[in-house]
């Protein structure tokens, strides 16, 4: 899925949960009629076209870095609770990069010169979901993913954090 739909997505359902008025407009743009203290908080006008694509005319253009991403955090803090978890720092196998290239990679008519690798720490924001469905039955469940701000990218660390355990220990 591509990080434009993804934006798109999440701030259709932030936009709505906050109360304001959203419909797919042409393209892949948003129409947006918010209430004046939602507009106030977000710096929005009475009405609003939001395109999740550069160079939409008559739009205004967002994405990760866009003021009104950051502005929606004020919708975000109302929806949940928060906990700070450090996890165990996971011992590293020591590997012989060049060894792991010249067994596992094959190149047919090239070469391929070794440089070097190095090891490095990634920071990782990690968000739980808790949810319960209602229909005929109630269900529910955790949902979680782990999100590296530096490279945009998602890891899955399920196997060293538990997420059901963050639910008991959030803080304030």
């Amino acid at each position: 899925m591509r990080s434009s739909t993804l934006i798109g997505r999440l701030t259709a359902d932030l936009l709505t949960h906050a109360g304001a008025i959203v419909d797919p407009g042409p393209g892949r743009a948003l129409d947006v009629m918010a209430e004046p203290e939602l507009r106030g908080t977000l710096g929005l006008g009475e009405f609003e076209r939001l395109s999740f694509e550069p160079g939409v005319a008559g739009t205004t253009f967002i994405d990760y870095d866009a003021p009104l991403v950051d502005r929606l955090s004020a919708v975000v803090d109302r929806l949940g609770r928060v906990a700070r978890v450090q996890p165990p720092v996971a011992t590293r196998k020591l590997i012989d990069a060049a060894a792991m290239i010249d067994r596992r990679v094959t190149i047919h008519k090239g070469v391929h010169r070794y440089h070097s690798h190095a090891a490095v720490n990634a920071t990782y924001v990690g968000m739980a979901f808790e949810y319960t469905v209602l229909a005929d039955e109630r269900m529910g469940g955790v949902v979680t993913t782990w999100v590296n701000p530096a490279t945009r990218s998602t890891a899955s660390l399920d196997s060293q954090i538990d997420a059901t355990s963050l639910l008991d220990d959030l803080e304030a």
